[in-house]
């Protein structure tokens, strides 16, 4: 009688025990695993999105063959290069605004990637196997979790690391991203000249547009107001859209805080 109830005893803590190793390994495996190959297909999926927009606008696009740089903020980049260099039956603001969208649902995605990469560890942290009844089971409770809490710190430490690893890489490929800006704000800094319709200069903080010429003939949707000036001893620009009202005066005022740094302008 004794050794049937121990046997059953000690069937009942390997089922908690198996039970609890399971739970831990799909987790650390499964929706780990699940969780990188979303973020890749993601990542893939934005890449060929660009490429094939390109492609149809007619812009002269080339991706990154450096599959380190084969990144969704480094695609982006290139896209908006690639506008600055397009032809100008192309509507640069709605291209624009498709790359700002498209790279605004990524920087979501990604946010809530890791948000639930992050939540694994207190989700492990949350399992717990079953209480026992019997002094034998508790003291072989005790050995099997000694044991299995030493597995589930290797692995916790390995999903750190890799989390570690996953952050320092998108630091690198974020300094990268920075380097490669300088080229981009050169080309940013024409922009305004290259496009320009009329020239108005500042007086007293005040300036006059008169809607005629190239500003008169402009098609709806197609101007910008550029203000240069500085902020902080940096450049920056105010940019607004513009809608001439024919016969009707239109008073705009812009304040100190609506001044950005040009390279802001390559990440909004």
């Amino acid at each position: 009688m004794v050794e049937e109830v121990l046997h059953q005893e000690s069937s009942k803590a390997k089922t908690v025990y198996e039970d609890y190793r399971t739970s831990v390994s799909r987790l650390w495996l499964e929706e780990a695993g699940l969780l990188d190959k979303e973020f890749d297909d993601m990542r893939k999926k934005f890449l060929e999105e660009v490429e094939v927009r390109a492609r149809e606008v007619g812009l002269f696009y080339h991706p990154e063959e450096d599959n380190d740089l084969q990144q969704p903020e480094i695609a982006a980049n290139e896209y908006r290069l690639a506008l600055y260099r397009a032809p100008p039956s192309i509507k640069m603001p709605d291209q624009f605004g498709w790359i700002e969208k498209k790279l605004n649902e990524w920087h979501k995605f990604e946010k809530d990637w890791n948000a639930r990469y992050k939540g694994l560890g207190s989700k492990a942290k949350q399992l717990r196997s079953p209480a026992s009844t019997s002094l034998d089971e508790k003291k072989e409770r005790v050995g099997i979790q000694a044991k299995e809490l030493e597995k589930f710190r290797g692995d916790s430490l390995a999903i750190q690391n890799e989390i570690k690893g996953y952050e320092e890489r998108l630091k690198e490929l974020r300094e990268k991203e920075a380097q490669s800006k300088g080229p981009f704000e050169e080309d940013v800094s024409a922009i305004p000249e290259a496009f320009l319709c009329q020239r108005v200069p500042l007086d007293a903080d005040v300036a006059e547009i008169v809607v005629q010429g190239k500003v008169a003939a402009a098609s709806p949707g197609t101007l910008r107001l550029v203000i240069r000036g500085k902020r902080n001893g940096q450049s920056a620009w105010v940019i607004l859209p513009f809608e001439p009202v024919p016969h009707k005066k239109t008073d705009v005022m812009v304040k100190d805080a609506d001044f950005h740094p040009v390279d802001d302008w390559l990440d909004e």
